[in-house]
Order: C-alpha cells, then structure tokens, then sequence
C-alpha cells in the first residue's frame, strides 16, 4: 500500500462527500419524478453509479480546489511563523 499524504485523503473525502450528495440528489428525483420506490435495490445501484459518476467527472476540479485551500492554509501559517 502506498502511503497517503493529507492533502491525498482531503480530495477522497471530498470525492466522497460530492459522491454522497449526488446520490442523495438523484435519489430524491426518482422519488418524485417516477413511480419507483426509492428503497429497491435496483434504484439504490442506480443513484449510487449516478453519484460515483458526477463525482468522477469533478474531479478535476475539486482535486484543485483542495490544492488550492491547502496550499493558501501553509501560506497563513508560514505568514503567522514569519510574524511572530
């Protein structure tokens, strides 16, 4: 297993939590634009590949908006080291 750095396991939570959203999202729209019940296990597969896939395809964009907060939260701390 290779080792995982903070920043690394800061984009899967956040790949997880988009993930977990649309999946919530795409449930809530079958509950109420069709006849299906939300709670088969079809409509569960379903909504979960939906979710996994919106969060595939944002990716990108997260994975820099990680970066990104990570790399503006060193920048503060080395402003408050340098500061003091």
């Amino acid at each position: 297993m290779f080792p995982m750095t903070k920043t690394d396991i800061a984009k899967n939570a956040v790949q997880m939590i988009i993930a977990l959203n649309a999946t919530k999202l795409a449930e809530q729209q079958v509950g109420q634009h069709t006849s299906l019940d939300t709670e088969t296990i079809p409509v569960k597969v379903g909504t979960m590949v939906a979710g996994q896939l919106v969060a595939f395809q944002l990716k990108p964009v997260s994975d820099k908006l990680v970066d990104t907060i990570v790399h503006q939260a060193l920048l503060l701390r080395l402003r408050k080291r340098l500061t003091k």
